[in-house]
């Protein structure tokens, strides 16, 4: 483990969710009493998004450990395959916030746009599904162990709950994120057995 790679890209994880919030602040959706203050009181503020407290918790320390561990081949054609898919979900993702944003406004989605904070929160997804995407699929040297594969898969099973819910008492999981997270917990075991079986 090379422990100055592991805290540098941490610190980069955490940044850039601070960095969010941040820009949610300066939006005015950082906390439920400064969007309610602002009038806006059918939303979810920063603060309240389960997705960022995994971000710092879970992925952020998850994405150093995988980059300080293994040496990870970016630049082949697979690697960039992968990073047209992170791009495409991530797109594809940021769209389905922004119009559920016109319903009910967020951090990263309000009044039919993306915000600040949603953008960097998407690139950040990119980086995120592009380096799980790598470990996966193999592109790593040395070839990332079985029980490396198994721990990964069990974090990220309670992440896509995470990333959808909201805490406040108010909040429900609803049909689309009912989706959201079967479909990511899903795809993460299909992945992680394929890799197991072939490995």
């Amino acid at each position: 483990m090379d422990w100055k790679i592991f805290l540098a890209i941490l610190l980069v994880g955490v940044a850039l969710v601070v960095v969010q919030g941040i820009a949610a602040w300066l939006d005015g959706y950082l906390t439920q009493a400064q969007m309610q203050s602002r009038g806006v009181t059918n939303g979810w503020s920063f603060m309240e998004h389960g997705g960022m407290w995994a971000d710092v918790f879970v992925i952020s320390p998850m994405v150093a450990y995988f980059m300080g561990k293994y040496r990870m081949d970016w630049s082949s054609a697979w690697s960039f395959v992968i990073l047209a898919i992170a791009l495409a979900a991530s797109l594809a993702l940021g769209y389905m916030y922004q119009e559920g944003g016109k319903v009910t406004p967020e951090a990263h989605t309000h009044d039919g746009t993306t915000t600040v904070a949603g953008w960097i929160h998407g690139l950040f997804a990119v980086a995120v599904i592009w380096t799980f995407g790598v470990v996966y699929f193999g592109l790593t040297n040395p070839p990332v162990s079985k029980f490396d594969i198994v721990m990964m898969s069990l974090l990220l099973t309670p992440f896509f709950f995470l990333g959808a819910a909201k805490f406040s008492k108010r909040w429900t999981l609803e049909t689309q994120g009912k989706m959201q997270v079967g479909g990511g917990i899903a795809l993460v075991w299909a992945l992680a057995a394929a890799r197991l079986y072939f490995t």
